[in-house]
């Protein structure tokens, strides 16, 4: 019997797969928009993001996606940016874009229908996580508060 090399246990290793969000975990979308108390969807969006602990290449992505959304309501202008035109504007990779992409999906600021289509092809909508979303909220309700 001989010893397993990394290679063969990494082949062997069960690949994880991600749970689908729970119903108590929901996260805002433009369809079901944050409120109207909470104010337009992307303001409510850019203060979240702002305030994350995001890598700043996905926060500078998602800027960017965001830039040309309805301020009322979150709905992108152009839902399926490419991905060299994105790398353009941020002057970054496209490599680092998809990263970038990836992370902010990961992290729920933006969603697509199906993760297996690459970006520039599936439509993206901006999303608010729900952690996220109740933690806003109680700011906008109590603003003198951090």
């Amino acid at each position: 019997m001989s010893i397993p090399t990394p290679a063969d246990l990494a082949r062997l290793a069960p690949r994880p797969r991600p749970l689908p969000p729970s119903p108590s975990a929901r996260s805002a979308t433009p369809e079901e928009p944050a409120g109207a108390a909470d104010g337009p969807f992307r303001a409510l969006w850019e203060r979240g993001i702002t305030g994350s602990t995001l890598h700043p290449n996905a926060k500078l992505v998602g800027y960017t996606v965001a830039a040309g959304a309805d301020w009322d309501t979150g709905q992108l202008a152009d839902p399926r940016p490419p991905v060299r035109r994105l790398a353009g504007r941020c002057a970054l990779t496209q490599g680092q874009v998809v990263t970038s992409l990836n992370h902010l999906e990961a992290r729920g600021w933006i969603s697509r229908p199906d993760a297996r289509v690459r970006w520039g092809t599936t439509e993206i909508t901006l999303t608010i996580p729900a952690p996220i979303l109740r933690h806003l909220r109680r700011k906008v309700a109590r603003p003198d508060t951090a």
